[in-house]
């Protein structure tokens, strides 16, 4: 959220202090984490799905006739998407720190701009799109926390086994 309303944020891992971390923190992140990842295969198909409907609606010639195919190919892609939606609300209701993702989404759809499908499908396209984009983010700041946590030995002896390079 700080990158999309301000624009900047400081890279992955630089506020976070290794001494801050316990292990219930360490058990909930690595719970967190699965979801996250659910997180980010659910918005994925959304971006993908609001994209194919930005696709097929810009081909219409108008949005009140159309041909019978059409009008199913898109009520289709219309149920795939509220069912992809109500995926995201479960998610958020079953683990808080994603319910802000179910939230963004409802602000998001809410504050969609268009006279025609198209542009009201092109939106909502970006839109999960940046929701896609701000799991991903989590994503890898979730996977940086839970490294920070490994013992200063097994840290170490991948730091030397990176180095090395590739076995022969």
């Amino acid at each position: 959220a700080r990158h999309w309303y301000c624009g900047w944020t400081p890279p992955v891992g630089q506020e976070l202090v290794r001494a801050g971390f316990d292990q219930e923190l360490v058990r909930h992140l690595r719970t967190l984490r699965e979801s996250v990842q659910v997180m980010e295969r659910v918005l994925g198909k959304a971006t993908g799905i609001a994209g194919k409907l930005a696709q097929r609606s810009a081909k219409l010639r108008s949005d009140r006739l159309m041909g019978l195919e059409e009008r199913r190919e898109i009520e289709a892609l219309g149920r795939d998407l509220a069912e992809v939606d109500s995926m995201i609300e479960r998610l958020g209701q079953i683990h808080e720190p994603l319910r802000a993702f179910s939230r963004m989404s409802k602000v998001l759809m809410h504050n969609l701009e268009g006279e025609r499908i198209a542009e009201i499908a092109r939106d909502s396209a970006d839109s999960y799109r940046q929701l896609h984009e701000g799991s991903r983010i989590l994503s890898e700041w979730l996977d940086h926390s839970l490294k920070l946590v490994r013992p200063m030995v097994v840290q170490q002896g991948i730091r030397e086994k990176l180095a090395e390079g590739p076995n022969p």
